[in-house]
């Protein structure tokens, strides 16, 4: 009670198509944005709500043929460009939303084993081969609901949603400095050169003449001594004395 069922689909993930199991749980998630009717027109469901422990069933997508049971009308937009059953090249390129990212997270119940015995059967009935009833099947949904089942693979626990990275500082990028036009210089003519003011003669000054150092006055020399006087001989006068 209170879960809502969302479908699996066929998607291109590393370079290969494989098929994403549908589950039970308390929001619809992504299905790859592909409109299978009945209320999953690609995003969401319109069949229906749950309202405490019963369930509203939309009848504009719904065919409700049993009593007691809540019901009202709603219609539903189902137009669709692209009739496309799987999502990757050539097909339907829808990214999944925000809400569906987070249905992801919470508590996911694996399809049960009832539905795949249905999903089995159809597979095997050959009227429901497009290349055979040229996309006119003849049963378009089950009869009577599908009775409940165990579910295939155990019970997914919810998981908490990543921590959020911290903001990051805006780092101030240096900014380019603009660059400016250069102002055109003005040609400058020389100045007109003024002839320089004449110094004013001045007196020049006498110089102190320095006086030429006299020679220094030879020194002097001895005096020869006279030679002594020659003795002159004797005269006779001095012989007869």
């Amino acid at each position: 009670m209170g879960y809502l069922w969302t479908p699996g689909y066929w998607g291109f993930f590393g370079e290969m198509y494989r098929y994403n199991y549908g589950f039970w749980g308390q929001h619809i998630g992504y299905y790859g944005g592909i409109n299978y009717g009945f209320g999953y027109v690609g995003t969401g469901y319109q069949g229906g709500y749950w309202s405490g422990n019963r369930f509203n069933y939309n009848r504009s997508v719904n065919n409700v043929n049993i009593t007691n049971v809540n019901v009202y009308n709603r219609t539903i937009n189902n137009a669709t460009i692209n009739r496309a059953s799987y999502n990757g090249p050539g097909g339907v390129n829808r990214r999944p939303l925000a809400a569906e990212t987070a249905a992801l997270r919470e508590q996911r119940i694996p399809p049960m084993t009832t539905q795949l015995q249905q999903r089995q059967s159809a597979a095997q009935n050959r009227q429901q081969f497009a290349s055979v009833n040229q996309g006119r099947p003849a049963v378009l949904a089950a009869t009577k609901p599908i009775p409940e089942g165990k579910p295939i693979a155990p019970v997914i626990p919810a998981r908490p949603a990543p921590a959020a990275r911290p903001a990051q500082p805006n780092r101030s990028q240096p900014q380019t400095p603009v660059t400016q036009p250069k102002p055109q210089q003005q040609q400058t003519r020389p100045a007109p050169q003024q002839p320089a003011p004449k110094a004013e003669a001045k007196p020049a000054t006498p110089q102190t003449q320095r006086q030429a150092p006299r020679p220094a006055a030879p020194e002097a020399k001895p005096k020869t001594p006279p030679p002594p006087p020659k003795k002159q001989p004797p005269s006779e006068k001095d012989k007869q004395k």
